[in-house]
């Protein structure tokens, strides 16, 4: 039986911030569930990273999940791959933009920790969108909060938020994505950075 988050999250030493269930929006809405990846979980992950704090869930109110409803709409309505990832992150995040990833890579070959962890322009938060992807069929969106002290907030709007120590990122990843969407083959990123005491 795969673990669960918040046991994955203490194995790796890390400390839950809350807990999420992206399918409150379904009961919200009484309709069937979403099912592209260009829908409401990376809606859910730009709306957390444009907050000041990575302690809020933005699934709070009913506010917010009109919000998410909306946003994945726009960006449903006009979809062009991870262009529309960048650009209507750039409008909801705004921050500044740092880079993007060109072509999915492999998750076995490679690691999304090594563009997770880089400190843009030193001492400056890291603002990441890691899309993980299935062979055939769709992705999902993980918010990835790297603060300048090395620590690195996770959001996951299937299972919620924790806080790992940047040294443990890859290893968290790893056995996040294997318990949990041991399905995802591929990756992608899509990073902004903070101003100075921004």
């Amino acid at each position: 039986m795969p673990k669960h988050f918040s046991q994955i999250t203490t194995d790796h030493n890390g400390e839950m911030i809350f807990f999420s269930s992206q399918d409150s929006i379904i009961e919200f809405l009484g309709g069937p569930q979403i099912e592209s990846y260009e829908g409401v979980c990376l809606a859910l992950v730009m709306m957390w990273l444009a907050q000041d704090t990575s302690k809020t869930s933005p699934l709070a109110g009913i506010r917010n999940k009109t919000r998410a409803c909306n946003l994945q709409s726009e960006m449903e309505s006009d979809w062009r791959g991870f262009e529309t990832v960048a650009a209507k992150g750039q409008e909801v995040i705004a921050k500044n933009f740092w880079w993007k990833s060109d072509q999915k890579e492999n998750i076995m070959g490679d690691t999304p920790s090594k563009y997770l962890l880089n400190d843009p322009l030193n001492s400056r938060d890291g603002l990441h969108i890691l899309v993980l992807y299935q062979e055939e069929g769709s992705g999902h969106a993980i918010g990835v909060w790297r603060f300048p002290s090395g620590a690195i907030a996770i959001y996951d709007p299937n299972q919620g938020a924790c806080v790992q120590r940047g040294e443990n990122l890859e290893a968290f990843l790893q056995d996040f994505i294997g318990q949990v969407y041991p399905e995802m083959t591929s990756f992608a990123v899509c990073s902004w950075y903070s101003e100075p005491n921004d």
